[in-house]
Formats: structure tokens, C-alpha cells, sequence
């Protein structure tokens, strides 16, 4: 038989945090001016972009400061000189340092640009697949747990068009690593599985991970000549398919002990000695 598991790890978090809806900042300098809106995190950093005029420009908060940037540029073009400047952030000019050399002069930045943060009810850090010959297995764990009614299994065969296959309860509150798992046991051979969770709070709230792909393969069919047979003979094992894949073929008894070590191949065809069997089911 051979052995048909694809293992998908994607390592990704639930609790991605938000800025406050709405947030804009106002930008100008000497190239002329600016309204940025929150895009959520750009390059790992809480940013605000503009869009529209071609200019490119983002404000983005890095942990320690702000700094302005554009599409393209090595360097910042200025950064904020208080570290402190988060929630909201001082956006007078008077704060804020043009980088040497980059031909850009802030004359103003003012508006209601935040970084205060709103976390999601989990915080997902693992969830992967397995896709066993006649089921898809999914596993995910959660770091911790606040206001979770549980995840729905959600399943697709284009990665589009999402149904909802299974429910997993939830913990409701934990601040301790959870195990989950869940077993789709419809599965087709020669196909492809798109699986999401989509997480539901006990208030109106929710929130979907990344997608896994899983792949099952085709089933590969054998056959055994002749059989039955006479005691001190051999027997032939055919790969009806002609898969040019490895697979292995072991005999046990009866009672499920190992008569005949696994032999490998990869040709349609191998043969077993089985001499030293006596009269039996195999």
C-alpha cells in the first residue's frame, strides 16, 4: 500500500488587531496634499495609505515610532520624534524629522489616526490538515479563548463557494493552549479541498482563519495471482494501475502477525516467495 498523507502547516493568528473604524490622517508637505485612510497592517506595522493621486504615501506606526514613507523609497521620509506618540498619536509637525536628502519638507500632519487596538475573540496558532486515503483530518489549537461559541468547518471545491460541513464547540473562556480536530470523512479520490474555520462568538461576532488545501489522491488498485494457492508456491502481485510511484506489499496471518517482510518496488509487477507458509488465509 502506499501511503497517501499530505500534511499542510500554516502557523497564522485570529487575533489580528484592528484600529478604530474610520481613522484618516492629513498629510502635506511641499509636493502638495493628502487624506489617508487605515489599511490595517502593512509590512507587519499599523498603517494609514492614501490612494487615488498615485502618490503612494503611508503613515505607519512601527512599536516605537512613526514614519512616513512612499512607494518605492529605501528610507522613510520622516520620523516622529516621540516614541510615546500611540493612542492618538501627536501628529504636529513640530514632531516629526524629515529624513536628510530625500527633497521632502513636511509643512503639515494632523488628524484622528490611532493605533489603539481591539483584539479578536481567539488567538489561533495552529491550524493544519492531513489527508488520509479515506478522510481529511484537521487540527487546530488556540492560545486563548474569550466569548467563543466554537468554529464552523467550512469546506469549498473551487476556493470560492463555502458550506458548512461540521460545528466544534468551543471553550467560551481560557487563557490555556486548546487542542481541536475535526474528521471529514466525505471524501472523493482525485480531488481538491479547501477548508477555512470560521469562528462564532455568543454575541453577533465572527471571524474566519486562512484557508488550507488538501488533495486526495486516487485509490490504486492491486491484484493477487493466483488465489488461492497450493502451499510452497508463489504468489504475484500486480499494480493494476501501472503507477510508477514506490509501494510496499507485506503478508500476516490470520491472527495479524508479520509472515512475510515488506518488499518495495516500483514495477507493475512483483513476486513473493511464500514457500515456507503452510495451508492458511493470508
Amino acid at each position: 500500500m502506499k501511503n497517501l498523507i499530505f500534511t499542510i502547516c500554516l502557523l497564522f493568528s485570529l487575533s489580528s488587531m484592528n484600529a478604530q473604524a474610520g481613522t484618516t490622517i492629513q498629510y502635506e508637505d511641499n509636493l502638495g496634499e493628502l487624506t489617508l485612510t487605515y489599511a490595517g497592517l502593512v509590512n507587519g506595522k499599523h498603517s494609514y495609505t492614501e490612494t487615488g493621486s498615485g502618490d503612494d504615501v503611508t503613515i505607519s506606526w512601527t512599536g516605537t515610532q512613526w514614519e512616513v514613507t512612499c512607494f518605492g523609497c529605501a528610507l522613510p521620509l520622516a520620523i516622529s520624534t516621540e516614541a510615546t506618540a500611540m493612542n492618538p498619536p501627536n501628529l504636529t509637525v513640530g514632531n516629526w524629522v524629515d529624513t536628510p536628502g530625500d527633497g521632502t519638507t513636511i509643512i503639515d500632519i494632523s488628524g484622528t489616526g490611532t493605533t489603539n487596538i481591539v483584539p479578536l475573540p481567539v488567538e489561533l496558532v495552529r491550524f493544519e490538515g492531513k489527508m488520509m486515503p479515506a478522510y481529511a483530518e484537521l487540527h487546530w489549537s488556540t492560545a486563548s479563548e474569550s466569548n467563543n461559541k466554537g468554529f464552523e468547518i467550512e469546506q469549498s471545491l473551487d476556493g470560492f463557494n463555502y458550506r458548512m460541513i461540521g460545528f466544534v464547540q468551543g471553550i467560551g473562556e481560557s487563557d490555556q493552549r486548546a487542542e481541536y480536530v475535526f474528521v471529514d470523512d466525505k471524501i472523493r479520490p482525485n480531488h481538491k479541498y479547501y477548508y477555512r474555520l470560521k469562528q462564532v462568538d455568543f454575541g453577533p461576532g465572527e471571524s474566519f482563519s486562512n484557508i488550507i488545501v488538501l488533495e486526495s489522491r486516487r485509490a490504486v488498485d492491486f491484484e493477487i495471482s493466483p488465489n488461492p494457492i497450493q502451499a510452497g508456491g508463489s504468489v504475484v502481485v500486480s499494480n493494476v494501475d501501472n503507477a510508477s510511484e514506490f509501494w510496499k506489499v507485506s503478508v500476516f496471518d490470520a491472527k495479524g502477525a508479520l509472515v512475510v517482510s515488506p518488499t518495495q518496488s516500483n514495477q507493475i509487477q512483483t513476486e513473493l516467495n511464500i514457500q515456507h507458509l503452510g495451508p492458511g488465509v493470508y
